[in-house]
Formats: C-alpha cells, structure tokens, sequence
C-alpha cells in the first residue's frame, strides 16, 4: 500500500516497494527515510504539509475476503530485538466497514458487532437495529459494525513495568474487541485480565452486552 496515516500517532510512511515475497516468504522492511505527503487533520477536515522520516510497509487483505468462521494460523518472525523498545509489530482483523488507517471509517462503526435495538447504543452506533430505514444499500432493522480481532500485538523494551500496571515489557496481548461493552465487571485498566474457565471466556464472547476479552503474554 502507498499511504500515510497518524493512527496510533505512528511515524512511518508506507510504500509498496517495502513489502517482497522471496521463496514463499513475505518480508516487510523499515528504513529511515523522509517522505513529504499531503496530511488530512479529521478533526479539522482540513490538509496540511507534514513529513515523515520512517518508510515502511504493509499488507491489507481489506474487502478482499470475508472469514466467517474457522482457525487463523500463521508463522511469523517479528522485527527487531525484544529487549529493545520503539516497534508495535501486529496481525489482526478488522471487520469490513471500516478500514484500517481510515480513521474517519471507523467513527461509530468500530468495534460494534450488535443486532438487537437499544435506544441508549442508537447514538454511538452509525448501523443500528433501530434504524427503520436501511442506508448504505443495507436492509432496515440490522445492527452492523466493525468488530476487531488481535491476534498478536508486541512491544518490545527493557524489563522494567510499565507505568501504573503490572505488566512488563517484552509483552505480547491477544484481544477481542466488541461493544457495546458491559457496565459491571468491566476489565480494570492497568490490571493483569482475571483468570477465568473456558466456560467463562466463551460466554465473554457469546454474551447479549459483551464486553472486551484480553490476554496477555510475556515472550
């Protein structure tokens, strides 16, 4: 992909001719290179000069295929050295309607994934079940969103915790994202997840008011 995008406030470009395949392996490669673009602020809806000075690359399989179901498995090596900080290498899913590194695409679309009609989600959720009259080629009376799926985000750095929490880095997390999202027993910011039973951890999934199920590793 040839774009820019200040999700995450993140540093790089990217350019297509970061990204080869050799002998059936993808390799992604990051440079220290300047790039100008032309920046579009999505709170002001204006666009600006800006510049960044990381190129990079990445691979999107947006709108190209639809998982309804099954086991995402890969083998991945990631970039750089555990104990040295500065990446956020990751693999994940993100529901079609919207798109990553679109920011504005996401806006009370993501993470929903809600059929039923609430009066007090129908502000915060673009796609609602309570709608009586369909918008986007889409049937009237059908909750959409944008539900997200991690299956690896790392950071990488010295052993130190980091601030007001328990973990400490190298780490890796594993998420599922879905709302709208309880109002008890919500996970606690900064804290390890509670350990729970497998019966548990599929009815965080199943659940009416579902609420977002992390784990989290160390390497």
């Amino acid at each position: 992909m040839f774009l820019c995008t200040d999700t995450n406030e993140a540093l790089h470009f990217y350019k297509p001719e970061n990204v080869q395949t050799t002998n059936g392996v993808l390799n992604i490669t990051t440079t220290q290179q300047s790039n100008k673009y032309k920046a579009f602020d999505e709170d002001k809806h204006k666009y600006y000069a800006d510049a960044k000075h990381v190129q990079s690359g990445m691979v999107q399989g947006w709108n190209k295929f639809c998982l309804t179901g099954g086991i995402i498995e890969f083998n991945a090596k990631l970039p750089g050295d555990p104990k040295v900080g500065g990446l956020w290498p990751a693999l994940w899913m993100l529901g079609n309607l919207a798109r990553a590194t679109y920011v504005g695409s996401s806006n009370y679309i993501w993470p929903y994934s809600y059929d039923e009609c609430d009066d007090s989600n129908r502000q915060s959720q673009q796609i609602s079940a309570c709608s009586k009259v369909g918008h986007y080629s889409m049937k009237p009376g059908l909750g959409r969103g944008s539900p997200e799926i991690d299956i690896l985000e790392a950071m990488m750095g010295s052993s130190e915790k980091l601030p007001n929490t328990n973990v400490t880095r190298p780490y890796f997390s594993t998420s599922l994202q879905i709302a709208p999202g309880v109002e008890k027993n919500r996970p606690i910011l900064g804290k390890l997840p509670k350990k729970v039973s497998k019966d548990q951890a599929r009815s965080c999934v199943l659940a009416r008011y579902p609420m977002c199920c992390v784990a989290v590793s160390r390497f």
